[in-house]
């Protein structure tokens, strides 16, 4: 799989897409994290709050091993590239939380940009809501020319 390169939060990323049973795998696990995540959000509009609130609500049941597998198997491929910094592959958790000390919102950004990078079921049915109408975030930095819209840290959209 070719390499994909993206900014997010002023920082730049690099993803080898998952492949296989880890991607079939992966694309379960989001989908009912994103499910649980829907179901909370309320009916006559999404706020910041209510934002951070369904967030909370997809991942309320997981227990520590289930969502450290989560996070860890989204995020093994992911290396931070930003330049003028070390090179950082966030391949398990202690280099995830490292990277995000004191700003673990920014976990949930990197995660939602990953699986709607790698075309999760919940992202590819999403309504468009970009600014071209695609439903996508981050800003493209290779042959990637389209904008997304994903959850920030603070649990609004952008």
């Amino acid at each position: 799989m070719n390499p994909v390169s993206f900014e997010l939060e002023n920082e730049k990323y690099q993803l080898i897409p998952h492949t296989g049973f880890e991607a079939i795998n992966l694309y379960r696990k989001v989908n009912g994290a994103v499910g649980n995540m829907v179901n909370a959000l309320p009916k006559g509009g999404v706020d910041g709050a209510s934002s951070f609130a369904a967030i909370a609500a997809a991942f309320e049941g997981y227990g520590d091993d289930e969502f450290r597998l989560l996070v860890e198997t989204t995020l093994k491929n992911v290396t931070v590239v930003t330049p003028g910094k070390k090179n950082v592959s966030l391949s398990d958790m202690d280099a995830i939380a490292a990277h995000f000390d004191g700003r673990l919102g920014g976990m949930y950004s990197l995660l939602f940009e990953v699986w709607d990078r790698e075309k999760m079921l919940p992202f590819e049915l999403a309504p468009a809501t970009g600014p071209n109408g695609n439903g996508t975030t981050g800003t493209p930095t290779s042959g990637d020319s389209q904008t997304k819209t994903t959850p920030t840290a603070n649990g609004s959209v952008k």
